[in-house]
């Protein structure tokens, strides 16, 4: 007979999980009234089991021979089994707690107990439903359109019960954990302590829900089985009636009523959504600001379904009428309606997590956001906004269905050639959707003109054609001075003006397609002439400094420079009138262009980043010099840009011998362009150096200096 685990002592999770009746006993001491009563009741005699559910040997528990990890065996137990199991848990358990005096939390893992035996009883007799799918010789396209509708269902639940499974497998695993747990509390509390018999009691609990998450598991388990075979047999279902589809007037009829009921909700719903945009700009509160415009994303949502739905009520009149033989004009148009509409839903979806991030970072004011009309927190916008974004996915996709379906369905009726012609109709489509949205892609602004890729490239094709245009009439100017002798001098003249001439015009064209006014730059040159001869000076030298520096090139960004004022860094940009550099405390500096063309610059980088580096050091007159140089030229190694190929090793040189100590410098390549700032270098050397050399018990010299102490004489303390 199975009994009660309550018995679980300190010795249950030891080596020998055994426990005799007068352990128990002893339990039941911390209540003397009650001890004989728990000694004699706390073990109930056995119930008669019918001989059809008799339990396996195997199967059985006892106090006598109790296994730490007993309920394993629930699996392999039947149905039946497991009921007659629950039964004698049940009939032990509740003899051994009604003999014991139990705390308040000890009575909540009691109840606990209690509701899992209960559920454990209602999910062992639980049998899955298998999903029937009837089979006709026939169908109507309103059953064809429902066997989509129940396919998605059917994979929404396997979706639902995939993750319900994987949740399931995590809370087996943290159950087992807390068991591991609880055993090991269990092991170091008070022996036949009351903490003792709650851990046990604790202990219990969890068992139970372990195999009650396993028993869910199982079901659901069992439940995606019979869904994915349903899935199966609906898609062969739904591939299979395509040929054996009918339609009729009547369900063409019920389509566009119901079309029409989807345009009378919509006038309602933009009515409503002119509203509450007005209303979202004139609020001033920016946190009452995000229910306006949660409440505004919500109807933009139904707004974008019901236009999902109607798009699908269009595709599925095509199909009606293919059926029914009609003459049908193929018409890609729902194709780039559907894109869309596809489109939109990532841009509302990208929205509506901008909103929630910023309903979140609001912490407790957001619980007081209430929209005043619907007296709806903001909470359950979110809500609601999730359930119908959800609900416009699957408009768009059963849409995205029929589209694809309708093909299908044009190659039966109407062959091969017919489906070909769509699929060209299609790719057209696609392909002028595609250059018209390259082409008219905006590029920049110019005083809020939009210039696209296309005013760009006519504005490029302009000055191509003025060029050509320039050197068709060079030549043809040439051939006429051979004709008439006309000096070659006078022809250059005539052909470089006629060049600059069309050139000067194009410009102006490509400007004007560019949304640039000419006459606006006409005035703009005649100021600037005349503001160069006054106050511009100095703007115009940094804009041809700038020109020279970008044209003649002798710096470049990233170049380290050092400017004649001492200012050193690294060139971050070259702009029309200044240049931008980043010093090494990442202080960003503008010099005008002017300073770099007329005064000395030193460019580190300029035709080699390589630089030499000299570390002075001093060690002991007694070291060893081949020692020193060995482990400097070590150290210098282990520096990240230090160069070290073979035409520029590290090196060591004596510079001189002094009174007290030997004078070295390390000779290093580096490679400025792998340099955070120039100033660091030495530094980087001189702690590696140090470090070595210390490592190396190679002592570093400091001069030494004698104190010399004179002691007064006798007779002048004498006097004192």
């Amino acid at each position: 007979m199975l009994v009660f685990a309550l018995s679980l002592t300190r010795s249950a999770f030891a080596s020998s999980p055994k426990v005799s009746v007068g352990s128990i006993a002893q339990i039941a001491t911390v209540q003397p009234s009650v001890t004989q009563l728990a000694t004699e009741k706390l073990i109930p005699k056995p119930k008669e089991q019918p001989k059809t559910t008799q339990l396996p040997d195997s199967a059985k528990l006892s106090f006598e021979s109790i296994n730490n990890y007993w309920w394993k065996r629930w699996q392999s137990l039947s149905a039946e089994q497991k009921s007659v199991w629950l039964d004698e848990i049940s009939l032990s358990y509740e003899s051994a707690i009604s003999q014991m005096p139990l705390s308040s939390s000890a009575r909540e893992h009691v109840a606990a107990t209690r509701g899992l035996i209960k559920a454990l009883r209602k999910i062992i007799n639980y049998e899955s439903n298998v999903v029937k799918i009837d089979q006709y010789s026939n169908y109507t396209l309103r059953e064809w359109a429902d066997f989509y509708d129940r396919y998605r269902a059917l994979n929404d639940n396997a979706k639902r019960l995939e993750a319900e499974i994987k949740q399931r497998n995590d809370g087996v695993l943290s159950v087992k954990q807390q068991i591991q747990e609880l055993a090991v509390d269990h092991r170091a509390s008070k022996s036949f302590s009351n903490k003792s018999v709650e851990l046990t009691l604790n202990i219990y609990s969890s068992q139970l829900s372990l195999l009650y998450s396993q028993e869910k598991q199982s079901v659901a388990t069992q439940q995606l089985g019979n869904i994915k075979s349903a899935l199966k047999l609906v898609a062969v279902r739904l591939e299979s009636s395509t040929s054996l589809l009918s339609s009729s007037e009547d369900f063409d009829r019920e389509l566009i009523e119901r079309k029409q009921l989807l345009n009378q909700k919509l006038d309602k719903i933009k009515s409503v959504m002119s509203y509450l945009q007005r209303q979202a700009w004139s609020s001033v509160a920016g946190d009452q600001e995000v229910v306006y415009q949660l409440s505004f994303h919500e109807e933009k949502l139904k707004n974008m379904a019901i236009q999902s739905e109607q798009l699908g009520i269009d595709i599925l009149l095509r199909i009606s009428e293919l059926l029914q033989q009609n003459e049908v004009k193929n018409n890609p148009g729902w194709h780039s309606e559907l894109k869309e509409l596809n489109q939109e839903y990532e841009r509302l979806k990208s929205q509506f997590f901008s909103y929630r991030e910023r309903v979140i970072a609001s912490g407790h004011a957001a619980n007081e956001m209430i929209f005043e009309q619907t007296q709806r927190s903001v909470w359950e916008y979110l809500e609601s906004n999730q359930k119908l974004a959800n609900e416009y996915r699957v408009k768009l996709d059963q849409a995205a269905f029929y589209s694809n379906a309708y093909k299908q369905f044009l190659a039966i009726k109407k062959g091969w050639a017919s489906e070909v012609d769509l699929d060209w109709q299609l790719l057209s489509a696609d392909a002028k959707t595609g250059w018209s949205g390259f082409v008219n892609f905006t590029l920049f602004s110019v005083n809020e003109y939009p210039v696209t890729l296309g005013d760009v490239i006519n504005a490029l094709m302009v000055i191509i054609v003025a060029i050509l245009v320039s050197k068709l009439i060079k030549k043809i100017l040439r051939r006429i001075g051979r004709r008439r002798a006309i000096s070659e001098s006078t022809l250059f003249n005539v052909a470089r003006v006629i060049h600059y001439v069309i050139i000067t015009a194009a410009i102006l064209v490509a400007l004007s397609i560019l949304g640039i006014d000419s006459s606006k730059i006409a005035l703009v040159a005649g100021a600037l002439s005349v503001g160069i001869g006054f106050g511009l000076q100095a703007i115009f030298n940094n804009f041809v400094s700038g020109l020279i520096l970008l044209f003649e090139r002798p710096l470049k960004v990233g170049d380290l420079v050092e400017l004649e004022s001492g200012v050193r860094g690294r060139i971050k940009a070259i702009n029309v009138r200044s240049t931008q550099l980043k010093t090494r405390d990442n202080i960003d500096l503008l010099v005008p262009n002017s300073e770099f063309v007329n005064f000395k610059v030193i460019n580190y980088t300029f035709s080699d980043p390589l630089r030499r580096i000299h570390v002075a050091f001093r060690t002991s007159l007694d070291s060893d010099k081949e020692r020193v140089k060995d482990v400097v030229v070590q150290a210098a190694q282990n520096v990240s840009f230090t160069q070290q190929d073979k035409q520029h090793e590290p090196d060591v040189w004596l510079k001189r011998i002094g009174e007290f100590c030997l004078e070295f410098e390390l000779i290093v390549w580096v490679n400025a362009n792998k340099l955070h700032d120039n100033d660091g270098v030495e530094s980087h050397y001189l702690w590696e150096v140090d470090t070595a050399l210390r490592e190396a018990n190679i002592e570093i010299p400091v001069p030494r200096q004698s104190l010399l102490i004179e002691r007064p004489r006798k007779e002048q303390r004498n006097k004192e």
